[in-house]
């Protein structure tokens, strides 16, 4: 994660003034319901009521730190960084709103040799039964279906089970991963590295300008914002910046990349899911086959054209030390695909550009979708936590917290303060997170899994015959998951 790079502090005064802080704090009652009825008096956070009071108990995280973000859970009050001060005040608040001490516990890397991880955090787990709370890890160790046994359905916990439809939880990820009633994983605004590890696109502000191009906040918000309209706008873009007659790094493009991530996320921008939910809500492979192969002739033909530099496609420049963020902060691209978290680093460099989410494969798209590279946090609760009651509580108003309290401090970070401050690409962040959607295949990486990248970076067009090798494991795959983790078939 990048969440430890921002040197701006936290204050108040530009806390209250962020466009986040309206945007989000409709999380804070979340959907649950007052228990005591309209009018009560009685607070609450989330479904959560503040009076509970869980006698000063510990709350106790057991976090894996190889990938996970520790820091999306605790942080040093005293840090100038104003994201981390923000994620320590939401602890703060939620201690004492509920009576507990919330204790991060990282757990030891002793695997040995190529234990598998299941095993490794089976072995974790156990050796402190009955003493973990929650977990938090990264989604590449955590989705493990070995691991369903030791898992409790989050949705049956008290007060999440009432506040599953709040903001704070992100509904692209808890819909579409509950499966058979059953839902073992959190992920939504306390997770923080999910929205900061997805995908948005920066744009070159003061060359949009100059090129007098239309208002791109508007072509979103009047649903035009198109993959379309993102290629009319770059073709002819290309410059040769360093004069030196050779198309290289030191030029300036009309899109800059990194191939892999951006062929990674293509699907869910596009909406091309490797599962569905059919008759009776049952998970099936449901790869649209023939969007697939659309979407890989328009992208391999956009990558292909002089005005786009995109790192690992074929045909295109390597990678040396200049990263993909400092060409764009240098002013020599108009566009810029990459994880929303590189825009905080970019506003330190002083570069001036927009925000916005990834185009739609067409008009008729429903909405703006995005999704989190690998390594992304989420909350899972082991069957054997000692006070289900507490999971539930704390866990849910962390979440609810996160978005009063973190979000706005992270919006900070991404949208710079004072004169700098861009509240248009504000706007623009909260489609970005309404946008997140987790596919199961995806999130079991069953599917298409890597296929669209490899074939994108080598410039082949054939789909169908290569998924058609791995079609049957998917199935077999996708049964033998639902089998164990949901009772299905």
């Amino acid at each position: 994660m990048k969440l430890r790079n921002f040197p701006i502090k936290y204050t108040a005064a530009a806390l209250a003034a962020s466009v986040f802080l309206s945007l989000f704090c409709s999380c804070e009652s979340g959907n649950g319901e007052n228990p005591d009825g309209p009018g009560s008096g009685v607070d609450m956070i989330g479904a959560v009521p503040t009076g509970i009071d869980l006698g000063g108990a510990e709350f106790t995280v057991l976090s894996f730190t190889e990938k996970a973000g520790v820091n999306e859970l605790t942080a040093d009050p005293a840090s100038e960084n104003f994201v981390d001060r923000a994620i320590s005040e939401r602890n703060a608040e939620a201690e004492k709103a509920l009576g507990v001490k919330i204790t991060v516990r990282e757990a030891e890397e002793k695997r040995a040799g190529e234990q598998p991880y299941s095993e490794y955090l089976k072995e974790c787990i156990l050796a402190g039964s009955g003493k973990v709370d929650a977990i938090a890890g990264s989604r590449d160790i955590l989705n493990d279906a070995a691991l369903a046994e030791l898992l409790t359905a989050v949705n049956e916990l008290p007060y999440i089970k009432s506040d599953l439809s709040a903001a704070c939880f992100y509904p692209g990820a808890t819909d579409e991963l509950t499966v058979n009633g059953r839902l073992y994983y959190l992920i939504g605004d306390l997770t923080l590295s999910c929205f900061d590890s997805s995908d948005a696109l920066f744009f070159n502000k003061q060359t949009a300008k100059e090129d007098k191009l239309d208002d791109l906040y508007q072509l979103v918000r009047d649903n035009e914002w198109t993959i379309d309209k993102l290629m009319e706008i770059t073709r002819g873009t290309y410059r040769d910046f360093n004069g030196n007659s050779r198309r290289d790094q030191g030029d300036f493009f009309g899109y800059l990349t990194d191939c892999y991530k951006t062929a990674d996320s293509l699907c869910p921008h596009f909406d091309l899911c490797e599962t569905a939910k059919g008759e009776n809500a049952a998970v099936e492979i449901a790869i649209d086959q023939g969007k697939a192969v659309s979407v890989l002739e328009k992208m391999i033909g956009f990558f292909g054209t002089g005005d786009v530099c995109a790192f690992g496609a074929y045909g295109q420049p390597s990678a040396d030390d200049r990263s993909t963020a400092e060409i764009f902060s240098s002013g020599r691209a108009l566009f810029y695909q990459d994880a929303l978290g590189t825009a905080a680093s970019m506003r330190n460099s002083g570069a001036s550009f927009g925000i916005l989410p990834f185009p739609k494969w067409d008009s008729r798209q429903d909405g703006y979708y995005t999704a989190p590279h690998n390594g992304y946090t989420v909350i899972v609760v082991p069957k054997d936590a000692p006070d289900r009651e507490r999971s539930g509580a704390v866990l849910d108003a962390m979440f609810t917290l996160s978005a009063k309290i973190v979000l706005p401090a992270y919006g900070d970070s991404v949208l710079g303060t004072g004169r700098s401050r861009d509240d248009e690409s504000g706007e623009m962040l909260e489609i970005i997170r309404s946008g997140i959607r987790i596919n199961f295949g995806s999130f079991h990486r069953i599917g298409m899994d890597h296929l669209m990248r490899d074939l994108i970076a080598s410039g082949n067009e054939n789909f169908v015959t290569f998924f058609a090798v791995g079609a049957r494991s998917c199935s077999s795959e996708l049964n033998s998951l639902l089998s164990v983790m949901y009772g299905k078939k």
